[in-house]
């Protein structure tokens, strides 16, 4: 294992296999959101910040637009039916494009 694979926590030192199932003191909301599954368009905040007007003010529509083809270009995830183990990805459209 080298020094990449190790994260700081706390100061203490831990590996990524170690940090991957730590919990931390979370409220009953946190708990229920981590068991969420967002689907649909997810537009980051960082989006805001970057698809700006010459006036600074977000452009909405290229958001938006840019929101629906980071949707349609996520794989969908493949489940085994009886076991629920993930099988695999495909794309959510037939072709090579949109």
């Amino acid at each position: 294992m080298d020094f990449r694979d190790r994260v700081l926590v706390n100061g203490i030192q831990l590996s990524a296999n170690e940090t991957s199932m730590m919990s931390y003191n979370l409220s009953s909301t946190v708990e229920v959101m981590k068991n969420l599954h967002l689907e649909g368009n997810i537009i980051p905040m960082e989006w805001f910040g970057h698809l700006k007007f010459g006036s600074g003010k977000p452009d909405m529509n290229a958001i938006l637009i840019l929101s629906d083809i980071v949707y349609w270009y996520r794989p969908v995830v493949v489940r085994d039916e009886q076991t629920g183990m993930v099988r695999g990805y495909r794309k959510k459209f037939k072709s090579d494009l949109l």
